[in-house]
């Protein structure tokens, strides 16, 4: 634990105004020469898209390609240049995002291959711009009579995000929790070895099915942004952002909120991008780095250098407080953290 620093504070607003500016000098950066991955989690990892790295874009700086930072080689293209997202730079805890709004990527043959698939977790970091009575499509791949998707839909006048596999019972929950034009991290679970589907919030369950089908891939479209049926685009269109997209074909550790695989997963991007969790962070060896419990757990902010996960987030602000975490220059050697919480969470006027 000696590489870890903390801080707390009352924060909010009515007691500091702008909140905490810390400053921390470290020295240079040493370069990764080993395979990088989600909370440095790789076994099974079919897509990793990071806005931060491994994108193309045209003269207008839109998306025209999206590098699959996975060793599975599934990168996103251009379905047609009228419909390119646009690349947003440091708009999510310095950090950019890829923002869709009448657009959609596609990549041409999937992920799920031919196979079928009785385990698959996804993680997604989003803004939603737009929750209304029109299906709107974060992502879908199309299998043999199933799907692995994920989008708002409307029932009546309540809306709901789901599901995430079609099969003999759907998961899905109430999209009064989303954040409209906020940033929300979400965990999608299918795992026939736990007999659950699960949809995570920021780290937090809010819906739960213990009947889980299979994914059957036919090595079609998987797409971002929208739904394209037999090669026509059904201009179901995602309206908000990106920042990552992570699936895995295989199922995960999830034996442990501590240290299990979801956890380091949880914790490499809310350190990223700002997320305060329900449950400890931890590090890509499973270490925790952060303790959540007693005070100082509201309005988490950290900054941390951990080269499995490739992450190096020098400077942090909580996406629910101006309260800010900075380093200038560079982490001398890898698992070095810092974080700031406050005591409150209601942040005044």
């Amino acid at each position: 634990m000696r590489n870890m620093l903390k801080g707390g504070s009352v924060c909010g607003r009515r007691h500091y105004g702008l909140g905490f500016l810390l400053l921390l000098l470290f020295s240079y950066l040493l370069p990764s020469s080993f395979a990088q991955a989600p909370g440095g989690v790789s076994p099974n990892l079919a897509i990793w898209l990071r806005a931060d790295t491994g994108i193309t874009t045209n003269a207008s700086g839109e998306v025209t390609l999206w590098a699959d930072q996975s060793s599975s080689g599934n990168d996103m293209s251009e379905h047609l240049p009228a419909n390119d997202p646009a690349l947003l730079s440091s708009d999510i805890n310095f950090n950019p995002l890829v923002d869709f709004s009448s657009d959609r990527l596609q990549d041409v043959d999937g992920i799920m291959g031919s196979g079928t698939h009785n385990n698959m977790h996804a993680y997604i970091v989003l803004r939603t711009d737009t929750i209304d009575n029109t299906i709107r499509r974060f992502f879908l791949e199309v299998g043999s009579g199933t799907f692995m998707q994920l989008f708002t839909y409307s029932v009546g006048t309540a809306y709901n995000f789901g599901p995430f596999i079609t099969g003999s019972a759907l998961v899905q929950a109430s999209s009064a929790g989303i954040l409209q034009g906020g940033y929300q991290v979400w965990t999608l679970i299918s795992s026939a070895g736990s007999s659950l589907q699960q949809i995570k919030r920021d780290g937090v369950s809010i819906a739960t099915e213990s009947s889980v089908g299979a994914a059957r891939g036919e090595n079609l479209l998987l797409v971002l942004g929208d739904y394209i049926d037999a090669g026509v685009p059904q201009n179901q269109f995602f309206h908000g952002a990106m920042a990552e997209f992570i699936i895995y074909l295989g199922d995960l550790d999830l034996s442990n909120d501590v240290s299990n695989e979801t956890g380091r997963i949880e914790s490499y991007l809310a350190i990223k991008y700002g997320q305060t969790l329900p449950h400890h962070y931890v590090n890509s060896a499973g270490t925790i780095v952060r303790t959540v419990s007693g005070a100082y757990t509201n309005n988490i902010a950290g900054i941390a250098r951990d080269d499995a996960s490739a992450l190096n987030q020098k400077q942090s602000q909580s996406v629910n407080a101006d309260v800010v975490a900075m380093a200038l220059g560079s982490f001398a050697v890898q698992y070095r953290y810092l974080f700031r919480g406050c005591l409150l969470h209601d942040l005044g006027a």
